[in-house]
Protein backbone atom coordinates (compact mmCIF):
# COMPACT_ATOMS: atom_id res chain seq x y z
CA UNK A 1 0.00 0.00 0.00
CA UNK A 2 1.10 3.47 -0.66
CA UNK A 3 2.50 5.69 2.32
CA UNK A 4 -0.04 8.65 1.04
CA UNK A 5 -3.05 6.22 0.73
CA UNK A 6 -5.60 5.41 3.51
CA UNK A 7 -4.91 2.27 5.36
CA UNK A 8 -8.28 0.21 5.49
CA UNK A 9 -9.40 -0.41 8.64
CA UNK A 10 -10.10 -4.14 9.78
CA UNK A 11 -13.48 -5.30 10.94
CA UNK A 12 -12.47 -5.50 14.57
CA UNK A 13 -11.31 -1.97 14.84
CA UNK A 14 -15.06 -0.61 13.22
CA UNK A 15 -17.04 -3.24 15.54
CA UNK A 16 -14.98 -0.87 18.17
CA UNK A 17 -15.59 1.81 16.91
CA UNK A 18 -19.25 1.28 16.74
CA UNK A 19 -19.13 -0.32 20.16
CA UNK A 20 -17.62 3.10 21.59
CA UNK A 21 -20.45 5.34 20.08
CA UNK A 22 -23.55 3.11 21.23
CA UNK A 23 -21.74 3.74 25.27
CA UNK A 24 -21.87 7.43 24.04
CA UNK A 25 -25.51 7.40 22.94
CA UNK A 26 -26.67 4.85 25.62
CA UNK A 27 -25.20 7.95 27.90
CA UNK A 28 -27.00 10.72 26.24
CA UNK A 29 -29.69 8.78 26.59
CA UNK A 30 -29.31 8.68 30.40
CA UNK A 31 -28.89 12.10 30.31
CA UNK A 32 -32.28 12.22 28.53
CA UNK A 33 -34.09 10.64 31.29
CA UNK A 34 -32.64 12.14 34.13
CA UNK A 35 -34.04 15.67 32.21
CA UNK A 36 -37.59 13.38 31.83
CA UNK A 37 -37.31 12.51 35.59
CA UNK A 38 -37.35 16.64 35.92
CA UNK A 39 -40.22 17.05 33.76
CA UNK A 40 -42.21 14.38 35.50
CA UNK A 41 -41.83 16.37 38.57
CA UNK A 42 -42.92 19.19 37.33
CA UNK A 43 -45.94 17.75 35.84
CA UNK A 44 -46.88 16.32 38.67
CA UNK A 45 -46.70 19.13 41.19
CA UNK A 46 -48.75 21.16 38.19
CA UNK A 47 -51.42 18.76 37.01
CA UNK A 48 -50.10 18.32 33.52
CA UNK A 49 -51.13 15.04 31.91
CA UNK A 50 -48.42 12.74 30.74
CA UNK A 51 -48.87 12.92 26.77
CA UNK A 52 -49.10 15.56 25.23
CA UNK A 53 -49.78 14.85 21.43
CA UNK A 54 -49.03 18.15 20.15
CA UNK A 55 -45.26 18.44 21.36
CA UNK A 56 -44.81 14.94 20.45
CA UNK A 57 -45.96 15.73 16.75
CA UNK A 58 -43.50 18.41 17.30
CA UNK A 59 -40.52 16.01 18.46
CA UNK A 60 -41.24 13.88 15.32
CA UNK A 61 -41.52 16.48 12.76
CA UNK A 62 -38.35 18.23 14.24
CA UNK A 63 -35.87 14.97 14.38
CA UNK A 64 -37.38 13.52 11.27
CA UNK A 65 -36.51 16.80 9.27
CA UNK A 66 -32.96 16.19 10.97
CA UNK A 67 -32.11 13.23 9.87
CA UNK A 68 -33.52 13.87 6.65
CA UNK A 69 -30.82 16.90 6.42
CA UNK A 70 -28.22 14.73 7.58
CA UNK A 71 -29.02 11.65 5.18
CA UNK A 72 -30.71 9.70 7.64
CA UNK A 73 -33.21 7.41 6.59
CA UNK A 74 -36.73 9.29 7.61
CA UNK A 75 -38.84 6.10 8.58
CA UNK A 76 -36.53 4.63 10.99
CA UNK A 77 -36.07 7.59 12.64
CA UNK A 78 -39.34 8.31 13.16
CA UNK A 79 -39.47 4.23 14.46
CA UNK A 80 -36.55 5.24 16.74
CA UNK A 81 -38.34 8.62 18.45
CA UNK A 82 -41.50 7.10 18.58
CA UNK A 83 -39.66 4.48 20.75
CA UNK A 84 -38.18 6.63 22.95
CA UNK A 85 -41.30 8.95 23.36
CA UNK A 86 -42.75 5.85 24.65
CA UNK A 87 -40.20 4.94 26.89
CA UNK A 88 -40.26 8.32 28.37
CA UNK A 89 -44.24 8.75 28.75
CA UNK A 90 -43.44 4.68 30.46
CA UNK A 91 -40.92 6.77 33.23
CA UNK A 92 -43.43 9.65 33.42
CA UNK A 93 -46.13 6.91 34.71
CA UNK A 94 -43.66 4.94 37.16
CA UNK A 95 -43.24 8.26 38.80
CA UNK A 96 -46.80 8.74 39.29
CA UNK A 97 -47.05 12.60 37.27
CA UNK A 98 -50.90 11.45 36.85
CA UNK A 99 -51.67 9.99 40.58
CA UNK A 100 -53.69 12.81 41.66
CA UNK A 101 -51.58 14.39 45.24
CA UNK A 102 -55.01 14.21 46.66
CA UNK A 103 -55.88 10.90 46.30
CA UNK A 104 -55.69 8.45 49.06
CA UNK A 105 -53.91 4.99 48.44
CA UNK A 106 -55.60 1.54 49.62
CA UNK A 107 -55.46 -1.59 50.48
CA UNK A 108 -56.51 -3.92 47.55
CA UNK A 109 -56.78 -7.57 47.61
CA UNK A 110 -56.04 -9.49 44.43
CA UNK A 111 -57.92 -13.00 45.13
CA UNK A 112 -56.12 -14.98 42.52
CA UNK A 113 -53.13 -12.91 42.68
CA UNK A 114 -51.25 -15.80 42.08
CA UNK A 115 -52.35 -15.98 38.62
CA UNK A 116 -50.93 -14.54 35.95
CA UNK A 117 -53.73 -11.72 35.07
CA UNK A 118 -53.90 -11.40 39.31
CA UNK A 119 -50.32 -10.48 39.45
CA UNK A 120 -50.03 -8.25 36.45
CA UNK A 121 -53.10 -6.37 38.15
CA UNK A 122 -51.68 -6.72 41.31
CA UNK A 123 -48.13 -4.85 40.02
CA UNK A 124 -50.42 -2.30 38.58
CA UNK A 125 -52.21 -1.03 41.56
CA UNK A 126 -48.69 -1.18 43.48
CA UNK A 127 -47.09 0.62 40.87
CA UNK A 128 -49.56 3.56 42.06
CA UNK A 129 -49.01 3.21 45.33
CA UNK A 130 -51.28 1.19 47.13
CA UNK A 131 -50.89 -1.65 49.56
CA UNK A 132 -51.41 -4.77 47.73
CA UNK A 133 -52.50 -8.24 49.42
CA UNK A 134 -52.64 -11.72 47.66
CA UNK A 135 -54.82 -14.15 48.55
CA UNK A 136 -54.99 -17.36 46.53
CA UNK A 137 -55.61 -21.28 46.97
CA UNK A 138 -52.20 -21.36 48.23
CA UNK A 139 -51.48 -18.50 50.30
CA UNK A 140 -50.98 -18.39 54.26
CA UNK A 141 -53.26 -15.12 53.86
CA UNK A 142 -56.83 -16.86 52.84
CA UNK A 143 -59.29 -14.48 50.43
CA UNK A 144 -61.97 -14.71 53.61
CA UNK A 145 -58.96 -12.56 55.82
CA UNK A 146 -58.07 -10.60 52.42
CA UNK A 147 -61.34 -9.43 51.62
CA UNK A 148 -61.90 -8.23 55.31
CA UNK A 149 -58.62 -6.57 55.60
CA UNK A 150 -58.80 -4.61 52.10
CA UNK A 151 -60.30 -1.54 50.88
CA UNK A 152 -60.86 -2.85 47.40
CA UNK A 153 -61.18 -6.61 46.50
CA UNK A 154 -60.50 -7.84 43.24
CA UNK A 155 -61.65 -11.23 41.93
CA UNK A 156 -59.66 -12.44 39.37
CA UNK A 157 -60.15 -16.33 39.10
CA UNK A 158 -61.21 -18.76 36.49
CA UNK A 159 -64.57 -17.67 34.82
CA UNK A 160 -66.34 -20.59 35.59
CA UNK A 161 -65.58 -20.34 39.86
CA UNK A 162 -66.27 -16.52 39.37
CA UNK A 163 -69.62 -16.18 40.56
CA UNK A 164 -69.64 -18.37 42.93
CA UNK A 165 -66.42 -16.64 44.84
CA UNK A 166 -68.10 -13.57 44.26
CA UNK A 167 -70.84 -15.10 46.10
CA UNK A 168 -68.80 -16.73 48.87
CA UNK A 169 -66.54 -13.38 49.37
CA UNK A 170 -69.18 -10.80 48.63
CA UNK A 171 -70.46 -10.30 52.66
CA UNK A 172 -66.94 -10.01 53.78
CA UNK A 173 -66.46 -6.82 52.17
CA UNK A 174 -66.55 -3.97 54.16
CA UNK A 175 -69.55 -1.97 53.64
CA UNK A 176 -67.42 1.08 52.65
CA UNK A 177 -65.49 -0.86 50.47
CA UNK A 178 -65.80 -2.03 46.95
CA UNK A 179 -65.87 -5.38 45.33
CA UNK A 180 -64.74 -5.48 41.44
CA UNK A 181 -64.37 -8.75 39.17
CA UNK A 182 -61.91 -8.74 35.84
CA UNK A 183 -63.59 -11.49 33.92
CA UNK A 184 -64.51 -11.28 30.13
CA UNK A 185 -67.91 -12.08 30.55
CA UNK A 186 -70.32 -8.98 32.89
CA UNK A 187 -73.66 -9.68 33.04
CA UNK A 188 -73.36 -12.67 35.58
CA UNK A 189 -70.19 -11.04 37.76
CA UNK A 190 -71.79 -7.93 38.39
CA UNK A 191 -75.36 -9.49 39.67
CA UNK A 192 -73.61 -12.11 41.33
CA UNK A 193 -71.84 -9.13 43.53
CA UNK A 194 -74.99 -6.81 43.85
CA UNK A 195 -77.01 -9.20 45.11
CA UNK A 196 -74.17 -10.67 47.88
CA UNK A 197 -72.49 -7.24 49.49
CA UNK A 198 -73.70 -4.40 50.57
CA UNK A 199 -70.61 -2.62 49.27
CA UNK A 200 -70.19 -0.56 45.92
CA UNK A 201 -69.83 -2.67 42.92
CA UNK A 202 -67.71 -2.59 39.49
CA UNK A 203 -67.05 -4.51 36.89
CA UNK A 204 -64.16 -4.76 35.01
CA UNK A 205 -62.91 -6.27 31.79
CA UNK A 206 -58.88 -6.00 30.82
CA UNK A 207 -58.74 -6.09 26.75
CA UNK A 208 -55.33 -7.49 27.02
CA UNK A 209 -53.34 -10.19 28.62
CA UNK A 210 -50.86 -10.57 31.83
CA UNK A 211 -48.14 -10.58 29.36
CA UNK A 212 -48.20 -6.70 28.31
CA UNK A 213 -45.04 -4.64 28.78
CA UNK A 214 -46.85 -1.62 29.52
CA UNK A 215 -50.01 -0.42 30.51
CA UNK A 216 -49.70 2.56 27.91
CA UNK A 217 -53.23 2.59 25.76
CA UNK A 218 -54.38 -0.69 26.56
CA UNK A 219 -57.98 -0.60 27.43
CA UNK A 220 -60.24 -2.01 30.37
CA UNK A 221 -63.86 -1.89 30.36
CA UNK A 222 -65.65 -0.44 33.35
CA UNK A 223 -68.96 -2.00 34.20
CA UNK A 224 -70.29 0.89 37.17
CA UNK A 225 -72.82 -1.27 39.64
CA UNK A 226 -73.15 0.50 42.73
CA UNK A 227 -70.44 3.51 43.96
CA UNK A 228 -69.98 6.02 41.41
CA UNK A 229 -67.20 7.66 44.02
CA UNK A 230 -65.42 3.99 43.37
CA UNK A 231 -65.27 4.06 40.40
CA UNK A 232 -64.19 7.33 39.87
CA UNK A 233 -61.03 5.97 41.80
CA UNK A 234 -60.31 3.27 39.99
CA UNK A 235 -60.85 5.15 36.79
CA UNK A 236 -58.11 7.88 38.04
CA UNK A 237 -55.78 5.31 39.18
CA UNK A 238 -55.86 3.37 36.09
CA UNK A 239 -55.51 6.64 33.93
CA UNK A 240 -52.48 6.95 35.59
CA UNK A 241 -50.70 4.46 34.57
CA UNK A 242 -51.54 4.72 30.74
CA UNK A 243 -55.12 3.06 30.55
CA UNK A 244 -57.88 3.33 28.41
CA UNK A 245 -61.09 3.46 29.74
CA UNK A 246 -64.13 2.47 28.18
CA UNK A 247 -67.87 2.42 29.86
CA UNK A 248 -70.42 0.26 29.28
CA UNK A 249 -73.46 -1.15 30.93
CA UNK A 250 -72.80 -5.32 31.55
CA UNK A 251 -75.69 -6.01 28.82
CA UNK A 252 -73.90 -3.77 26.45
CA UNK A 253 -70.55 -5.21 27.17
CA UNK A 254 -71.37 -9.13 26.40
CA UNK A 255 -73.14 -7.89 23.17
CA UNK A 256 -70.08 -6.07 22.32
CA UNK A 257 -67.39 -8.93 23.27
CA UNK A 258 -70.10 -11.53 21.70
CA UNK A 259 -69.13 -10.18 18.30
CA UNK A 260 -65.55 -8.45 19.22
CA UNK A 261 -64.08 -11.60 20.81
CA UNK A 262 -66.35 -14.69 19.69
CA UNK A 263 -66.11 -13.65 16.22
CA UNK A 264 -61.89 -13.71 16.33
CA UNK A 265 -61.36 -16.85 18.18
CA UNK A 266 -64.20 -18.38 15.76
CA UNK A 267 -61.88 -17.09 12.92
CA UNK A 268 -58.92 -19.04 14.40
CA UNK A 269 -60.82 -22.22 14.75
CA UNK A 270 -62.39 -22.18 10.99
CA UNK A 271 -58.76 -21.44 9.83
CA UNK A 272 -56.95 -24.43 12.11
CA UNK A 273 -59.74 -26.79 11.05
CA UNK A 274 -59.18 -25.49 7.25
CA UNK A 275 -55.50 -26.25 7.48
CA UNK A 276 -55.80 -29.71 9.62
CA UNK A 277 -58.16 -30.87 6.92
CA UNK A 278 -56.56 -29.83 3.75
CA UNK A 279 -52.68 -29.16 4.31
CA UNK A 280 -50.60 -32.62 4.40
CA UNK A 281 -47.69 -31.21 4.86
CA UNK A 282 -48.61 -27.84 7.07
CA UNK A 283 -44.98 -26.48 7.91
CA UNK A 284 -44.13 -26.25 3.86
CA UNK A 285 -47.46 -23.93 3.47
CA UNK A 286 -45.47 -21.42 5.87
CA UNK A 287 -43.12 -20.96 3.28
CA UNK A 288 -44.94 -18.88 0.80
CA UNK A 289 -47.00 -17.12 4.15
CA UNK A 290 -46.64 -13.57 4.79
CA UNK A 291 -44.98 -12.13 8.23
CA UNK A 292 -48.74 -11.28 9.60
CA UNK A 293 -50.20 -14.93 9.16
CA UNK A 294 -47.21 -16.59 9.92
CA UNK A 295 -47.75 -14.74 13.80
CA UNK A 296 -51.06 -15.57 13.75
CA UNK A 297 -50.47 -19.21 13.21
CA UNK A 298 -49.30 -21.45 14.23
CA UNK A 299 -46.81 -22.07 17.14
CA UNK A 300 -43.17 -21.60 16.18
CA UNK A 301 -42.15 -24.85 16.32
CA UNK A 302 -45.05 -26.44 13.82
CA UNK A 303 -43.54 -24.07 11.11
CA UNK A 304 -39.96 -26.06 10.55
CA UNK A 305 -41.43 -29.68 10.28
Amino acid sequence: MDEGSTRTRSLVELRAMIDALDRDLLQVLVKRMALVGEIAQYKREHAVPIRDLAREREILEDRCSRAVALGLPQGEIEALYRLVLWTSREQQAALRVEVPQDLEPRTVAVVGGKGEMGACLAHLFEDLGNTVLIADLDTELTPVEAATAADVVIISVPIDVTEQVIRDLGPHVRPEGLLMDVTSLKQGPVEAMLESTSASVLGTHPMFGPDVHSFQGQRIVLCRGRGDAWADWVTRMLQAHGVVITEATPEEHDRAMAMVQVLIHFQTEAFGLALSRCCHAKGKSFRTASPTEVAHWPPQGEINQ
